[in-house]
């Protein structure tokens, strides 16, 4: 089994998501109906390739859940395993809660996890538990990104660590 834990803000959606983004989340929140589509064509590559999907972050998940419901990515994702605030302490970091309540119960290993952030210090923690891509552009994932989890989703080979832009094994 393959997970892959995005984060919400600035990854999944292209910007930090709030209540006056829902009305029209597919513009505001995510980018336009163009990127929902590449989002759409990810997220169903990724299932088909047997991989699980979660969200791990600092958001509501009652807005994350409302986003996604809004632009039609919802059925992609499980609530259990969409992580807003309201489900893991200020203090814990996210590499923990994946760590707790991705990996241990699914006896997933590092090398069958990947995360995707557009925070460095989220990067810096989370690499030391799983594989990692770090979303370094504003305005959230891009092709590029969907095809480097795409690509690791696919795979049955070693684990990789990706560089900054998501590109290149270090």
């Amino acid at each position: 089994a393959k997970y892959v834990v995005f984060d919400f803000d600035g990854v999944l959606a292209v910007k930090e998501v709030g209540l006056m983004d829902l009305e029209q989340a597919v513009m505001r929140a995510f980018g336009g109906a163009e990127r929902v589509a590449s989002l759409q064509k990810c997220l169903v590559a990724l299932a088909v390739a047997g991989a699980g999907l979660a969200i791990v972050s600092r958001n509501s998940k009652h807005i994350i859940l409302r986003a996604l419901r809004a632009a039609g990515l919802d059925s992609h994702f499980h609530g259990r395993l969409v992580f807003g605030w309201e489900d893991y302490a200020e203090t814990m970091p996210k590499s923990a809660l994946i760590t707790e309540r991705i990996m241990a119960p699914a006896k997933l290993s590092e090398a069958e996890v990947i995360f995707i952030d557009d925070s460095a210090g989220n990067i810096r923690d989370v690499q030391r538990v799983c594989a990692v891509v770090h979303v370094a552009n504003k305005g959230g994932m891009g092709e590029t990104h969907m095809t480097e989890l795409t690509s690791w989703a696919a795979s049955q080979g070693p684990r990789v660590r990706l560089g900054s832009t998501g590109a290149e094994p270090q």
